[in-house]
C-alpha cells in the first residue's frame, strides 16, 4: 500500500482521504496499516503516529509534519514559546 503523491498545497488529511476513497482496502484494514490501529482515527489536527504513516510515502515523518499538517500554524502557541513571567528577587 502506498499513499498517492501529494497534490500542490494538499494536506496529509486530504491525501489520506483521497487514498481511502480510491483504494479497495476495507477501512479497518487501511487504518490499521496507516495509523497502527484498525479503530484509529484520522483527523486534520492530530499528528500522532506520523512515523507509521510516513512508511507509505516518499517523505519522512518530519517532512510530513512540517509540510502537510497544521503544526506550522499552531507551533508558535506551544508552551516552549510563551514568555515566562519575571519573578522579582525576594528581599
Amino acid at each position: 500500500m502506498q499513499l498517492p503523491t501529494a497534490l500542490p498545497d494538499e494536506s496529509l488529511f486530504s491525501r489520506i482521504c483521497r487514498h481511502l476513497a480510491i483504494s479497495e482496502f476495507p477501512l479497518e484494514q487501511a487504518l490499521k496499516k496507516l495509523v497502527g490501529d484498525g479503530r484509529g482515527a484520522i483527523h486534520p489536527y492530530l499528528t500522532s503516529n506520523l512515523h507509521i504513516t510516513a512508511q507509505f510515502t516518499q517523505e519522512s515523518s518530519e517532512e510530513l509534519l512540517s509540510n502537510q499538517t497544521l503544526r506550522p500554524l499552531f507551533s508558535y502557541y506551544l508552551p516552549q514559546y510563551r514568555k515566562r513571567p519575571v519573578i522579582p528577587p525576594s528581599v
